[in-house]
């Protein structure tokens, strides 16, 4: 902005000039002192000009009674911005330019507005703006200029206003991500106990902190490179973990991305009000925008607000080291009293994803993959992208699609 500005500006000199020399044309060829009078008359004109646009630039400024906001997606939500002119001078022209970020962080929206200001005045302006995707933005007021009289030159008005708007996701929950009674009770239902020892156990896991050393499985353990543990038929609860994975397939343009991390989210936070109201013990695990693990227990808008507030994006994960699904599985399996149903919300499934969820399933726990596709999938991509699930039920794991919808419908 401030390079085309000053291009302009430079092209209106050159211009200005270039009419003053013309002026001096009558006094090339006569000896009359009222030939210079065009010359001075112009130049007088555009110096006041110029002055006077410097004058009215000190006494302009920007303010906003806008605070930090938050909405639902899908939602309008209304800025108000104010500019101040001190001066005594009026401004036949301004204009400023409106702002929106995106889900990276990058300025997205941009929407010029113009108005005139009277002396010692003040010109009010608001303006909606609907949030489409999920996620914290920026938005407000990036930049403003005046113009002279002549509407030659325009000069910068120092300062910005910046906004922080968090959108939070929608309350609406597809019938298909209803949580069903077998879903969180299958993992007992499959349960058969075994006896080692004097303990009734279910199965094993790798050896967590602050398990007793009496739950080791020796033998076994002996045989493997880690100390594995007994799940005794007493630990195994009917509570509930998801797991939202920010993954996404390499080369996916930036829109989809969006629409992916909506139905990341509100697909996740679905489970999780469910869970809170059958009074059923659960957690989220989520990556923060420094790449590590993070687990939490959404109770309401507040819990929501703090999660967006933490939860990375496609932009932070990018990179060596950053965690996808599978390695989200296996950290969780590795933390003590593991929960017994398991719910992985991702729009990238690989071969190793699929490994952990068997591994799960093993576990004698009840895993479920639940599978972001972008908007726009058709029948054909739907079944292409669900071919490699098969494996899935020759182990009797639940799996479904959600299509994300767009971005803000």
């Amino acid at each position: 902005m401030g390079g085309k500005r000053l291009r302009r500006n430079l092209l209106c000199l050159l211009g200005a000039a270039a009419v003053l020399l013309i002026s001096l044309v009558p006094a090339r060829y006569s000896n009359e002192v009222y030939a210079y009078l065009p010359f001075f008359a112009l130049l007088c004109l555009l110096l006041l000009s110029l002055a006077g646009t410097l004058l009215l630039r000190r006494g302009v400024r920007v303010t906003s009674e806008s605070q930090d906001m938050e909405c639902r997606r899908g939602e309008s939500l209304p800025m108000a911005v104010q500019v101040r002119n001190d001066g005594p001078l009026s401004c036949p022209q301004a204009r400023a330019w409106l702002y929106v970020s995106n889900l990276f962080r990058e300025e997205d929206t941009v929407t010029p507005a113009s108005f005139t200001l009277a002396g010692r005045s003040v010109s009010d302006f608001s303006f909606d703006i609907k949030m489409t995707h999920v996620g914290e933005y920026r938005a407000g007021l990036r930049d403003m200029e005046v113009y002279d009289f002549l509407g030659l030159f325009r000069l910068p008005v120092p300062g910005r206003r910046d906004l922080r708007v968090t959108v939070l996701p929608r309350e609406v929950l597809p019938r298909e991500l209803e949580l069903s009674d077998k879903m969180l009770t299958e993992s007992h239902d499959q349960h058969k106990s075994m006896v080692s020892d004097g303990f009734d156990y279910s199965g094993v896991r790798e050896y967590a902190m602050g398990d007793s050393m009496k739950r080791i499985h020796w033998k076994l353990s002996a045989h493997s490179l880690d100390y594995m543990t007994k799940i005794t038929e007493t630990s195994l609860r009917n509570d509930l973990t998801v797991l939202l994975d920010i993954s996404a397939p390499a080369g996916t343009d930036g829109e989809t991305l969006a629409c992916l991390y909506d139905a990341l989210v509100e697909t996740a936070l679905s489970f999780t009000r469910q869970a809170a109201g059958l009074d059923t013990e659960y957690s989220l695990i989520f990556p923060d925008r420094r790449g590590e693990l993070c687990r939490t227990v959404p109770k309401g808008r507040e819990d929501e607000r703090e999660l967006l507030h933490r939860l990375a994006t496609f932009q932070d994960l990018q990179g060596a080291g950053a965690l996808d699904g599978a390695q989200m599985i296996q950290a969780e399996r590795k933390t003590a009293g593991g929960s017994s149903n398991l719910i992985v919300c991702t729009a990238l499934v690989t071969e190793e994803l699929l490994r952990e969820l068997v591994s799960v399933k093993q576990q004698r726990r009840s895993p479920t993959l639940c599978y972001i596709l972008p908007h726009g999938t058709d029948r054909a991509g739907r079944e292409a992208a669900m071919r490699p699930l098969r494996l899935l039920d020759e182990y009797g794991i639940g799996y479904l699609a959600v299509l994300a919808d767009g971005g803000g419908a």
